[in-house]
């Protein structure tokens, strides 16, 4: 295994595949797994096994999605890390944990996010992954608790102000939703999830034209 500047490698890695996800849900495909083999390319280079079963599996779910094999992956990259004498990779983890959740096994994903925030209590990305996942359980008040505790790190955290608004609107407080919706529209202008979002709430307040506006502007 290639060791020098690792650390640094593994920055870059997860800074990409956090970049990917911004883009896929952007709608930008083709430019998700342009990038996707690109650091599956660097990682097999670099002899970074553990994140080259990682970007494996993130190609798996754009173009053959299997969780069952994602899960596998992901495992075999831990198993890695085992084998090298290093402690789990947090970020391995945390990506696990979204497989198992997107399975619903919603206890197995909170688990691996408990995992991951033992490593590293500040991860944004798994404090709003376990809050999406007690949301699912149905403990809004718990989920709503882990987005402010990532909103605390990264103010401008544009996930979590979208899934804090999504609890609040199940719990009935759509001007408190609508109200995070527009602040993480005010950072991102061009996200369709907290557009969508917003004219949801706006519907359950009764402005259908205001609601129809928002789905166009998302359709677009």
């Amino acid at each position: 295994m290639a060791t020098d500047n690792r650390a640094a490698r593994l920055e870059e890695y997860r800074e990409t595949s956090l970049l990917a996800d911004s883009l896929a849900r952007s709608g930008k495909n083709e430019e998700t797994l342009k990038l996707l083999r690109e650091c599956l390319d660097k990682t097999m280079a670099a002899g970074d096994e553990d994140y080259r079963l990682f970007f494996e599996a993130e190609l798996c779910g754009y173009t053959t999605p299997d969780l069952p094999a994602q899960v596998a992956l992901l495992d075999r990259a831990l198993a890695w890390r085992r084998s090298e004498e290093s402690q789990p990779d947090y970020f391995i983890l945390r990506g696990n944990g979204v497989y198992y959740s997107n399975m619903g096994n919603e206890k197995e994903a909170i688990e691996l996010y408990d995992r991951a925030l033992a490593i590293k209590p500040d991860n944004c990305e798994a404090l709003r992954n376990k809050g999406v996942s007690l949301s699912k359980l149905g403990d809004m008040k718990g989920a709503i608790e882990l987005y402010d505790r990532a909103l605390a790190i990264k103010p401008d955290d544009c996930d979590a102000l979208r899934q804090k608004g999504v609890s609040l609107s199940i719990m009935g407080d759509m001007k408190g939703a609508i109200e995070l919706y527009d602040r993480a529209l005010a950072i991102k202008p061009d996200d369709c999830d907290e557009v969508r979002n917003k004219g949801v709430s706006l519907s359950k307040m009764g402005d259908e034209k205001g609601a129809i506006e928002l789905y166009d502007r998302a359709l677009a």
